[in-house]
């Protein structure tokens, strides 16, 4: 998660996250907010919670959905995934590794990050992409070959996104993989993960 930006010039009250109920960039974003409070002021509430209370930040239904607004310059900032950002060609402040969820050996740190939902209290942990083929998909043989090309060429096309594969990728699962996705173990291309969340 890093902050694009149109301009390098942030003003008070023109930056936006988008809804945290209806997209996970935005959920990502106040988790980001609380991350950077406790870092630099001690206080998961600090940025986050004069925010929420004088409603300085106006948000949108999706990330995706307010890059063209934030190009046209009607705000200055936005918080959005990284791969985004470089998708998009905007300029983005690439924050610490103790703050942006980027570190999957900081998971714990990250867990202590939550957010209110309306389904729930979100807790906070890194992102990390996954791929499945659904079991009823009507062009699995396609979807097993861009997941052992994917596998095997991760690095190469998510670097260009400012993503950083996992190596050897993993795999987690609740039940017996596929053959192909067998084969990929043995052969070391992927290495177990362990089981799904609940």
């Amino acid at each position: 998660m890093e902050l694009g930006v149109r301009i390098p010039r942030l003003r008070h009250g023109e930056g936006r996250i988008s809804d945290p109920n209806a997209d996970p960039a935005g959920l990502r974003g106040w988790l980001v907010l609380e991350a950077a409070g406790s870092l630099y002021a001690g206080s998961q509430s600090a940025y986050a919670a004069p925010l929420l209370h004088e409603k300085a930040n106006v948000t949108g239904s999706a990330a995706a959905n307010m890059v063209a607004p934030l190009q046209a310059g009607q705000f200055q900032f936005l918080f959005i995934y990284r791969s985004a950002a470089i998708a998009q060609h905007l300029g983005y402040l690439e924050l610490d590794h103790k703050v942006n969820l980027g570190d999957p050996k900081l998971a714990a740190s990250y867990s202590q990050l939550t957010y209110k939902l309306a389904t729930g209290v979100a807790k906070g942990g890194p992102i990390i992409l996954c791929m499945t083929i659904p079991a009823n998909a009507s062009h699995a043989s396609e979807g097993m070959r861009f997941v052992q090309y994917a596998a095997k060429n991760s690095g190469n096309m998510l670097g260009r996104y400012g993503l950083q594969a996992l190596s050897p990728p993993l795999l987690y699962n609740n039940t017996a993989p596929p053959q192909f996705v067998s084969q990929m173990l043995s052969q070391g291309v992927i290495a177990q993960g362990g089981n799904l969340g609940p």
